[in-house]
């Protein structure tokens, strides 16, 4: 679901951001626990992986479409 949302228009771009600030409100809120007190099947380690590789590839996506943006005034 975290690469449904990657593109260059301004609609993907505006649902990559609600999808960032989302899965952003859920890490802020996740408690940290050390692995011995994690439940079993805790998806906070893996949460945390993709959510950094959706941010990179959010960002290349946004670099590009402002520098496309940038291009097209000038």
């Amino acid at each position: 679901m975290l690469g449904e949302a990657l593109g260059r228009d301004l609609d993907s771009l505006a649902d990559g951001f609600v999808l960032a600030a989302d899965a952003l409100r859920h890490l802020v809120t996740d408690p940290l626990l050390p692995a011995e007190l994690a439940p079993p099947e805790w998806p906070a380690t893996e949460f945390r992986t993709a959510y950094a590789a959706y941010s990179a590839r959010y960002q290349a996506s946004l670099r590009a479409f402002f520098r496309s943006q940038l291009s097209a005034l000038g």
